[in-house]
């Protein structure tokens, strides 16, 4: 997980597609356990544009981090936005 957090944070250093480099970190911090990370760079890879896997990556981890309010609500917004099946 520390290589692919080295070369997302690198992209994301340069400018080179954030959205994918948020949604990169975001897994690479998911597969080691870092929760609050985690949502953090989901967060970020949301602010670029919904998708079926940030909205999906961001419920997994609200529901590692315990926050059951905020999960129902990002669940709200991704059945609203149509693209999760």
């Amino acid at each position: 997980w520390d290589l692919a957090r080295v070369t997302f944070q690198a992209m994301l250093s340069r400018g080179d597609r954030p959205r994918r480099a948020h949604l990169g970190l975001a897994l690479a911090h998911e597969g080691a356990a870092r929760w609050d990370l985690a949502q953090r760079h989901f967060e970020e890879a949301l602010a670029f544009g919904p998708s079926e896997e940030v909205y999906l990556g961001l419920i997994r981890v609200l529901e590692r981090n315990q926050q059951p309010a905020y999960r129902m609500e990002v669940m709200e917004r991704a059945l609203q936005w149509g693209g999760c099946h």
